[in-house]
C-alpha cells in the first residue's frame, strides 16, 4: 500500500512539473507574425483580402496600429478577429480589405505591430510587403481585340404579361364606353339645339334692350357704360341684320356699308345720328342730361323697328300662289325711260 501511494505522488509531481515547463517554454518562444494576401493580380476596384496573424504568449497581447497608410490602396474594412488559444500560445488576427483604383505594379506597404505584456512591450513586429498587379477591366492577356458578343436573348414568359394585358384591355374598353356615352349625350344635346329655332336679330336686340332698361345703370350714374352698352346692342343688330362687321367698324364705315347694300338715306341718317351720340359720350366725354339718357333705348327700339326684316303673305292674282315680300326700304333706281323701278 505504501509503494502504491508513493507511485501516485510521484506521477502527480511529474505532471505538475511538465505543465510548468510547458507553460514556461511557451512564454519563452518569441512572438511571430505572418502575412497572407489572397491574390497578386486584380482588376481595378476588386477587393483584396489581407490576413495578418500574430502568435504570442498567453500573458501577452497584440497592439494593432490605430491608423495605417496603405499608399495606392484604399482601406475598405479592417476587422480584428477573436484570439485562438492552443498549447499555451495565442493566435491573434486582423483581416484587412483593400481596393486599388490605379493601374500597374503596386505594393501593399509593411506596417508595425507591437506585442506587450503587463510590464510593457515585448516585441515589435512588421508585416511583409506584398506586390499586387492591377489591370484594367476586360483586359485580354493576348493583347488582341475581342469580338463583340452577340446580344443576349431575354426569355419571355407570357404568363407574366397576362395581368398587364388584361389591365390594358380593361382600360381601353372603359375609355371607349366613356367616349360613346359622351358622344351620345352630345348628339342628343345637338339634336335639341337644332330643334329650337334661333331668335331673329331684332328679337335678340329687343331682349337685350329690355335687360339694359332694367339694369339700373342710369340710377347708379353709370352713364358712359350705359351708352357703350346700347351702342353695342344696335351695332350687333346691324351686323346680324345686314351682314356687315359693325362691331369692328367706325361709325362712318358702318354708314358706307349700309350705303353699299342700298339702305335708304333716311334710315342711314337716323342710324348715323344714334351712333354719333353714343360716340360723343364714349370718346368725347360728353355728359348728356337724364332725359337724353332715358331716350336712348326708345330710339334704339325705333331703329330696330324700322329696319327689321318683315314678311307679308299676299295672294297671287293669276295662279293663286303665295308670295313672300321681305326687307327694308331701299333707294329707287331710275329705269331707262326716266321712271323709277
Amino acid at each position: 500500500m505504501i509503494v502504491r501511494g508513493t507511485v501516485v505522488v510521484l506521477a502527480t509531481a511529474l505532471s505538475l512539473v511538465s505543465s510548468a515547463v510547458s507553460v514556461d517554454f511557451g512564454r519563452q518562444i518569441a512572438p511571430t507574425i505572418r502575412t497572407v494576401v489572397d491574390t497578386s493580380r486584380v482588376t481595378v476596384g476588386d477587393r483584396i483580402s489581407v490576413m495578418v496573424t500574430v502568435e504570442h504568449g498567453a500573458d501577452q497581447q497584440v497592439r494593432w496600429p490605430d491608423s495605417i497608410d496603405f499608399g495606392s490602396f484604399e482601406l475598405l474594412d479592417a476587422t480584428q478577429l477573436d484570439p485562438v488559444f492552443q498549447d499555451g500560445r495565442v493566435r491573434s488576427g486582423l483581416r484587412i480589405i483593400l481596393a486599388a483604383f490605379e493601374l500597374g505594379e503596386l505594393e501593399i506597404p509593411s506596417f508595425d505591430v507591437t506585442v506587450a505584456d503587463m510590464v510593457g512591450p515585448v516585441a515589435a513586429l512588421s508585416t511583409d510587403p506584398w506586390d499586387v498587379t492591377v489591370v484594367s477591366v476586360g483586359q485580354d492577356d493576348s493583347g488582341d481585340i475581342r469580338n463583340i458578343k452577340e446580344p443576349l436573348a431575354i426569355a419571355r414568359n407570357w404568363l407574366l404579361l397576362l395581368p398587364w394585358i388584361v389591365v390594358v384591355v380593361t382600360v381601353a374598353v372603359f375609355a371607349f364606353w366613356l367616349y360613346r356615352r359622351y358622344a351620345d349625350r352630345r348628339d342628343r344635346q345637338d339634336g335639341v339645339a337644332l330643334a329650337e329655332p334661333a331668335l331673329a336679330p331684332h328679337e335678340t336686340a329687343y331682349e337685350r334692350l329690355d335687360r339694359l332698361a332694367g339694369s339700373g345703370m342710369l340710377e347708379r350714374g353709370e352713364v358712359k357704360p350705359y351708352y357703350i352698352a346700347v351702342s353695342e346692342i344696335v351695332r350687333a343688330y346691324l351686323e346680324a341684320r345686314f351682314q356687315i362687321a359693325a362691331m369692328e367698324m367706325a361709325t362712318y364705315e358702318v354708314m358706307e356699308g349700309l350705303e353699299r347694300i342700298a339702305v335708304d338715306l333716311e334710315t342711314r341718317i337716323g342710324i348715323e345720328r344714334f351712333l354719333s351720340d353714343c360716340d360723343l359720350v364714349k370718346f368725347a366725354k360728353w355728359r348728356p342730361g337724364l332725359a337724353d339718357c332715358r331716350d336712348m333705348i326708345p330710339r334704339a327700339r325705333k331703329l330696330v323697328d324700322e329696319t327689321r326684316e318683315r314678311s307679308a303673305i299676299t295672294k297671287g292674282v293669276g295662279e293663286g300662289a303665295d308670295a313672300v315680300v321681305t326687307g327694308v326700304a331701299v333707294t329707287s333706281q331710275p329705269d331707262d325711260e326716266g321712271g323709277t323701278a
